[in-house]
């Protein structure tokens, strides 16, 4: 019996300790971790469960009806394209208008040779110097602490994109100020809120899979951002 309690005691331990390893290093390598070794468990596609084809049903619709009016469209972060893969097939010009990012080196190497004809690179967002009509950021800001928040959103913005379409969760009543990331753990945000305070142009309700999506004129964001 002392030697099983002593064998859970250890695994504990160690189980505390990769944990609080991985807390404390760059968002990068938590990232690049969580692609290796399937951290979100998801048979579908290794950016997690949320980009199976299943639950993304609202996010395609969106992007079927805005891709054919623009000319240049930046996905970040890009993920393994698993879902986006569906995008594609129904637009005519995708690949001359596509470039997508993502800190995780692996993925962008993998993405590159099972898909040549698109633009893939390996980048963060809050130093990509990328300029586009449309920026699809699903599933970044929420790993990130505040201050990071607040500056990719500044980024983009000075950079001159012109239009975010992303996730966030419009029925939080309160933002909970992060100063550490929670990374590849996550946390829900309201961009309506502090300190986002930002007006969606158009809005894509959740079907109760899928995420809440918020289109939004970076040009006309608060001063803040």
């Amino acid at each position: 019996m002392q030697k099983q309690q002593a064998v859970a005691l250890l695994a504990c331990i160690l189980c505390v300790c990769t944990a609080l390893a991985l807390v404390l290093s760059p968002v990068s390598f938590r990232f690049d971790a969580a692609y290796r070794c399937n951290l979100w468990a998801s048979r579908d596609s290794r950016s997690g469960r949320g980009s199976a084809i299943k639950t993304t049903a609202v996010i395609r619709t969106a992007l079927t009806d805005l891709l054919p009016r623009v000319r240049t469209f930046l996905d970040v972060p890009c993920g393994d394209f698993h879902w986006m893969a569906t995008v594609r097939s129904g637009i005519q010009d995708f690949d001359s208008k596509y470039v997508g990012v993502d800190r995780v080196k692996a993925l962008i190497r993998r993405n590159k040779e099972r898909f040549p004809s698109l633009h893939f690179r390996t980048g963060d967002v809050e130093t990509l110097r990328a300029r586009a009509q449309l920026v699809l950021m699903r599933d970044l800001l929420q790993h990130l602490k505040t201050d990071t928040q607040l500056s990719i959103l500044h980024s983009l913005k000075t950079y001159g994109n012109e239009w975010l379409l992303v996730n966030y969760e419009p029925r939080l009543t309160k933002n909970q100020r992060c100063e550490i990331d929670p990374a590849p753990d996550w946390r829900e945000i309201n961009l309506e809120l502090p300190p986002f305070s930002m007006r969606p142009f158009a809005t894509y309700p959740s079907d109760g899979t899928d995420k809440h999506y918020g289109l939004f004129k970076l040009a006309d964001t608060a001063e803040n951002i």
